[in-house]
Formats: structure tokens, C-alpha cells, sequence
């Protein structure tokens, strides 16, 4: 008889816990719509029921649903941008991976000017869109001092080579992917 009582306080006290916990998870608060996103210099940035963003700048960022997916239900990935630093003997990471419409950010933290470019030196025209100062539009288009940088936005699928274009042998990479 013992046995039976005890038996049926484990039964009831599981049943209970059950209950109470799978309770707790219906009457839980609604989920916020706001999203937050951390800009470039860690400020962040509120997305709040009317979808309007801000960048850095103050200027505007649309907002094509609060749901993250643009009018073909799809999922829309947010830009980001990748930080390349140049120590004065090279550039550190060398060799990035970004998605199509990301942007990468060289800054130079030396004391050398650094000309971050499109391969091949001197023309600069690996990458595919022309304009820039000499060749491809993938061009910073003059030396950058201590604490400059240059950003540039990938829009073409590949793996592009760069270089600073006053020292061709100092190089690297960036990959774009869909």
C-alpha cells in the first residue's frame, strides 16, 4: 500500500509540473516587434513599428517589412561591412568573406600611406565594374593617412584580389558569395 501512495505522489507531482510549466509558456508576453542593429561605430539603432532606421550618418535606411523579407516573402539579409586594417606592412585579415552587397572598410592604422585597389597593379581592373581613378570603380583613388579609410560595396559574385597600389607587393582578397 506504501508503495501504491508513493507511486501516485510521483504520478500527481509530475502531472502538476507538467501543467505548470506548460502553462507559464501560453501566458508568456508577446514578442517585441522592435529589432535592434548595432551600426559601425556600436551605437545602436532602433527598428521600430514604423520601419524607419538610421544609419551612422543620421541618414535613412528602408525597411522592406519588420519581418526581415522583402515583397517576395524571401529572406533579405542585412548589408554588413567588413573591417580590412593596414598595420603598414600589410593588410590584416588578409583575405575576407563577405555575401553579395556587403561592403568592406579599409583603414589604415599605420603611419605609411596605403592605396587600397582592384588587382592586377597598375591598372586595377580585376574587378568587373569600371570608374575609379585609374580602372575599376574598386579603387581608393589616392593614399590614405594614419586613421583614413575607404569603403567599397560588392555587388559582383567572385574573388577579387587587391593591393596597395604603393606597394604592389603588399595584397589580399576578398570573396563575394550570393
Amino acid at each position: 500500500m506504501k508503495t501504491f501512495v508513493v507511486i501516485l505522489i510521483i504520478v500527481l507531482a509530475a502531472v502538476g509540473a507538467y501543467w505548470l510549466f506548460s502553462d507559464q509558456e501560453e501566458e508568456m508576453p508577446e514578442e517585441n516587434n522592435d529589432t535592434m542593429l548595432e551600426g559601425d561605430n556600436g551605437d545602436a539603432m532602433m527598428d521600430g513599428e514604423d520601419g524607419a532606421m538610421e544609419d551612422d550618418n543620421g541618414g535613412a535606411i528602408e525597411n522592406e517589412g519588420s519581418n526581415g523579407t522583402g515583397s517576395s516573402g524571401e529572406e533579405q539579409a542585412t548589408p554588413e561591412t567588413v573591417t580590412i586594417s593596414f598595420d603598414g606592412s600589410a593588410f590584416v585579415p588578409s583575405s575576407v568573406t563577405i555575401s553579395q552587397g556587403d561592403s568592406v572598410t579599409w583603414i589604415n592604422d599605420s603611419e605609411t600611406l596605403t592605396w587600397p585597389a582592384s588587382a592586377q597593379h597598375p591598372t586595377h581592373t580585376a574587378y568587373p565594374t569600371e570608374g575609379g581613378c585609374i580602372g575599376s570603380s574598386f579603387d581608393a583613388c589616392r593614399g590614405l593617412e594614419q586613421g583614413e579609410t575607404f569603403t567599397f560595396t560588392f555587388d559582383e559574385v567572385g574573388s577579387w584580389n587587391f593591393h596597395d597600389h604603393l606597394n604592389s607587393t603588399i595584397f589580399g582578397r576578398v570573396t563575394v558569395t550570393e
